[in-house]
């Protein structure tokens, strides 16, 4: 759950490419996120959060809270797009372009 908030905020100062000038501009930042992927980041943290909030009050022992015990096992298959999200950021290739930008502004100033 941590990560997965630490990374929401993160992605409002994480800097991107475009045209191959690399964007630092706040808004910008925010803007690009919002068009991309803050609404999924954003349901997967509030999942995350709602499960720790269903489980401190669901019933330890086994016995009722039903609607609860149900709410978790949705929450927890809703969980799985996650890995969605990984994957499709490895398969954009994203990792390539922040690299690449980094290693132009190496040579550059290098």
């Amino acid at each position: 759950v941590l990560f997965w908030s630490c990374d929401f905020i993160s992605n409002f100062l994480t800097s991107f490419t475009k045209e191959d000038v690399l964007v630092r501009d706040f808004r910008a930042i925010a803007m690009q996120y919002a068009k991309s992927w803050l609404f999924i980041d954003l349901a997967v943290v509030s999942v995350d959060w709602l499960a720790i909030g269903l489980q401190s009050v669901s019933d330890p022992s086994g016995k009722g809270n039903t609607d609860a015990k149900k709410y978790i096992k949705v929450i927890r298959f809703l969980k799985a797009f996650r890995l969605v999200r990984v994957l499709a950021v490895l398969r954009s290739g994203r990792f390539a372009q922040v690299q690449e930008a980094a290693v132009r502004r190496t040579n550059v100033l290098g």
